[in-house]
């Protein structure tokens, strides 16, 4: 007998009544965390061990733990912020960098030869998108992405963000016009240099937003 519940797990995600993600990237970030730990003594803190090691070892084990099923999700501002600070936080554990040597986030990703989880979360949505677009009309994901509800109503107040709105603010982000992305996506190789390129482009211009911040809030308190 099936019992009614209000979440469950699915292939490894958790699935909840509300169609919420939180659930779900609370799950990722434990395993992800579990992952690191036990890693620490034999790899982290393993002086034998290069630095470009480690940070692939992490890419491979933890990255891939955390960013489980990631190509689905609609995200939130505040779901980017806590994947990005599991994501400094191991990265500042593994390169020996101390909060008092006030080393900044751009300069850790630097350090590290990496990008940020919001850049990843970018790539990966593009490309399972694209796929999406690729697959045969009748199969169920593009039935999913392409369709739309003939009837029903919504409730009063602001609607929840749908994988579309997400999708759309992805190309958005990364410079893609979101009505013509489809065609861009037939060519498999193509695509994916786009999205490398477009990602590239995105990286560089938020570590130069966030540099540009960093000098005017110090600006700001030089002066006061």
């Amino acid at each position: 007998e099936l019992k009614t519940v209000h979440k469950f797990t699915y292939l490894g995600c958790t699935i909840t009544s509300d169609a919420k993600i939180d659930k779900d990237i609370d799950s990722r970030l434990a395993k992800a965390s579990t992952a690191f730990g036990r890693l620490n003594n034999r790899v982290w803190k393993n002086k034998h061990l290069k630095k470009d090691t480690k940070i692939s070892v992490y890419k491979a084990v933890v990255l891939t733990t955390l960013l489980y099923g990631a190509e689905t999700w609609t995200i939130y501002r505040r779901h980017i912020r806590l994947l990005e600070r599991f994501h400094q936080r191991c990265l500042r554990s593994i390169l020996s960098i101390h909060w008092s040597q006030f080393v900044t986030n751009s300069e850790v990703l630097e350090q590290a030869r990496t990008i940020s989880i919001e850049a990843l979360l970018l790539n990966t949505q593009l490309r399972w998108a694209g796929h999406v677009s690729r697959m045969d009309d009748h199969r169920l994901p593009k039935v999913v992405l392409y369709g739309e509800l003939s009837t029903g109503h919504r409730d009063i107040g602001a609607p929840k963000k749908r994988y579309k709105d997400n999708l759309k603010k992805s190309l958005g982000a990364c410079n893609l016009d979101h009505r013509k992305w489809s065609s861009l996506t037939a060519d498999r190789n193509a695509w994916r240099l786009i999205i490398k390129q477009a990602v590239s482009s995105f990286e560089i211009d938020r570590r130069a937003h966030l540099e540009d911040k960093r000098t005017k809030r110090k600006n700001r308190i030089a002066s006061a």
